[in-house]
């Protein structure tokens, strides 16, 4: 508290505001939605006597919260895998938003790695436009691994911003040297490809109770398709799992999914595939899916000219011919000109013996 106490001459019976009356000052690193109870005590006297009167109050605390939703690496300088290997250059485009309840002023972030010896972040700390509530922004981070790192190391890469007000929030986030990062389940719309989908305890957690997540997932190219392969999939009879073939929870439903189910995987048929999980009070193991992106083939084009022509005779004297065990023999057909004509009816199959 920096000023607790405000004097009034008298109280009437209407309503009396008083502006300005007290003032605190919040600790920067307060959590978002934190609450601060307060006890707000009124003395005075009336009628000669002296009274006192204690009221309760809480105040809510909103703060911005920073937290990366998206990493996709860029090896053009390496192996071009899209995953950061030991010996390798690469550039983190890293999506951050901000998840909080208040205006995240011109923040500074900065990278950190769990493990300088097998990751080191190059880029400097950098500032970024402001984010409004629900806000995301892309940022470029120059990352290196050397040759002497060991591959599938799990690493963190921690985040901190310090905005103008100098409040700040950290959020981490997992990356496997070697292997392709990955997506929990969440709220929004993402742009994947090739990268993988574990539920929100990521691939060592569990996933929590009372979730409720509507994830849309897009190629950002029309004329490509999504497959989802699911590993494996370990959730009770609680927890839903609901896929849409399309851009949102309104679109056509590919499949619904619950408790154990064995390994399998569905195909989009336009550019979006839409998710929702439900669950239960408690969590379990959850899954592990491969996503993938892939152009649709085509069906062949028909030929402009057949060949042969209608009522062409004679277009081959076939012959067999083949060594046995003492003797070659020779055997040829012979027989009518045979006349060859275009059939509506597509074959159902050709047999050779």
């Amino acid at each position: 508290m920096v000023d607790s106490t405000e004097t009034v001459a008298t109280i009437g019976s209407d309503q009396l505001d008083l502006s300005s009356a007290f003032s605190v000052l919040v600790n920067n690193n307060l959590p978002d939605l934190s609450q601060i109870r307060f006890t707000v005590a009124i003395n005075g006297t009336f009628n000669g006597g002296n009274y006192s009167t204690v009221v309760p109050y809480t105040m809510l605390v909103s703060t911005p919260l920073i937290k990366i939703t998206k990493l996709t690496i860029d090896d053009s300088y390496g192996n071009k895998n899209g995953n950061m290997d030991p010996g390798e250059f690469g550039i983190a485009s890293i999506t951050v938003k901000n998840s909080g309840h208040a205006v995240a002023l011109s923040p500074t972030m900065q990278l950190f790695s769990s493990d300088s010896s097998q990751l080191t972040i190059l880029t400097l700390p950098s500032k970024i436009e402001t984010l409004n509530v629900g806000d995301e922004q892309t940022i470029a981070v120059k990352m290196s691994s050397p040759a002497s790192a060991t591959n599938e190391t799990k690493l963190q890469l921690y985040t901190n911003a310090v905005c103008s007000d100098q409040q700040s929030s950290k959020d981490t986030f997992n990356l496997i040297l070697g292997a392709e990062n990955y997506l929990t389940i969440q709220n929004g719309i993402y742009q994947v490809c090739n990268t993988k989908l574990f539920d929100s305890g990521g691939p060592d957690n569990n996933f929590s109770g009372l979730e409720n997540y509507t994830m849309t997932l897009t190629t950002g190219d029309p004329t490509t398709r999504l497959k989802i392969k699911f590993l494996n999939f370990i959730t009770s009879s609680y927890d839903v799992m609901t896929i849409y073939d399309g851009s949102s929870n309104s679109s056509p439903v590919i499949g619904t999914y619950s408790g154990n189910v064995d390994a399998f995987e569905l195909v989009s048929s336009n550019a979006f595939l839409t998710i929702t999980f439900t669950s239960g009070n408690t969590g379990m193991a959850g899954w592990d899916a491969d996503i993938q992106c892939f152009a649709p083939t085509s069906l062949p084009t028909c030929p402009s000219v057949v060949y042969p022509l209608n009522n062409t005779t004679n277009q081959r004297s076939p012959e067999l011919q083949w060594s046995g065990k003492k003797t070659p023999i020779t055997i040829k057909f012979t027989g009518a000109p045979a006349i060859l004509q275009r059939s509506t009816i597509p074959p159902q199959a050709l047999i050779c013996r």
